[in-house]
């Protein structure tokens, strides 16, 4: 009985070690032949150009360069200039949606999470309240889309509010609307049922966000429709 049974178990334990090796090499294999995800960064799809059409309402005159320059680059919040990418705001007569003059907006490459501020504390007027957008046309001189929004900051309490982001195309974007009455926040992201000091406004800013290359964004005949 002992004779039958020890030629059994030698066969049966050389059948299990050779089934471990077969699959281990199995699974060797099958690593060595994947690979590795990697995590990719994915560029934003290049949009059309904006061409609006002027919504209904009155149309006041924020700037148009023809009487000078009255904006600078950089912010005059703190907080914000560490993660200020902007360079310089002069004027140009390279492009002009009116008249012969525009905004030149300099700014470096930026990250996703940087910004470039473009300000100005000099308005025509500081009394926004009951504007609906804020009117723009816009020369994106760089081969990708752009994106931007409008933030001010009330002349007493210095607070923040901002728009909804716009993204331009490349080249003239014309009537590019900002909208002051809907999905205002302000700089933390909660919701405000309008813009914080509307009747007050001590600076208006443009911002440009988002992965970006060095460049600029050219702007003229921004107005408020009431």
């Amino acid at each position: 009985m002992k004779k039958t049974l020890l030629p059994f178990i030698l066969l049966s334990s050389l059948m299990i070690i050779s089934c471990v090796s077969t699959n281990q090499n199995k699974d060797d294999g099958t690593t060595q032949g994947k690979t590795p995800v990697q995590s990719v960064e994915k560029e934003k799809p290049n949009v059309s150009a904006i061409h609006n059409q002027l919504p209904e309402g009155e149309v006041e005159l924020l700037d148009g360069f023809e009487e000078g320059n009255f904006w600078q680059a950089g912010s005059l919040s703190v907080e914000k200039k560490e993660n200020d990418r902007s360079l310089d705001a002069d004027l140009s007569e390279e492009w002009a949606s009116e008249g012969m003059a525009s905004l030149e907006m300099k700014f470096a490459s930026l990250s996703p999470m940087e910004e470039a501020y473009f300000f100005c504390e000099g308005l025509l007027d500081s009394n926004w309240e009951g504007a609906s957008y804020f009117v723009a046309d816009f020369n994106n001189t760089l081969s990708k889309s752009l994106t931007l929004y409008v933030a001010t900051k009330g002349k007493k309490s210095g607070e923040w509010s901002l728009t909804e982001e716009v993204t331009l195309g490349v080249g003239e974007n014309t009537n590019v609307m900002f909208d002051l009455k809907n999905s205002i926040t302000d700089e933390n992201g909660t919701a405000l049922p309008e813009l914080a000091e509307s009747n007050a406004i001590g600076q208006a800013y443009i911002v440009v966000k988002g992965k970006a290359p060095a460049g600029s964004l050219m702007a003229d005949n921004i107005r408020l429709i009431r």
